[in-house]
């Protein structure tokens, strides 16, 4: 019965971490085996949680951010502007900061379905 409600937990969420009873920290492998991100003595402390919370976000990152130039963030901005010279200015700067500039004239028709954009 506490597997299955374990087994359901780690299927709702990316890095489950548990706080564990002392007694209970002999089975953290058994329970990082079977998909537990990260298993913390009680009681909780700063200490202790921060090396857990740094996994998480390293765990997250490197599933989440594929980038494939690491000097540029992985997404997609659209940038809309009905001046022309404003909108080559924000081009501009954007491309040298994301890997994908959606640059558009009107976001009132590119929302209804007509393309009023160009990809740099």
């Amino acid at each position: 019965m506490q597997h299955e409600r374990l087994a359901k937990a780690v299927s709702m969420t990316d890095f489950l971490m548990l706080a564990l009873p002392c007694h209970a920290q002999v089975n953290a492998e058994k329970l990082k085996q079977d998909g537990i991100g990260a298993c913390l003595l009680k009681p909780l402390t700063p200490t202790r949680l921060l090396p857990a919370l740094t996994e998480f976000c390293h765990h997250k990152q490197n599933t989440l951010l594929p980038v494939t130039d690491e000097s540029k963030l992985a997404m997609t901005v659209m940038a809309v502007d009905d001046n022309p010279a404003n909108l080559k200015l924000i081009g501009a700067l954007l491309e040298d900061m994301v890997q994908h500039v959606e640059l558009c004239d009107s976001g009132h028709q590119r929302l209804n379905g007509r393309n009023r954009c160009r990809s740099i």
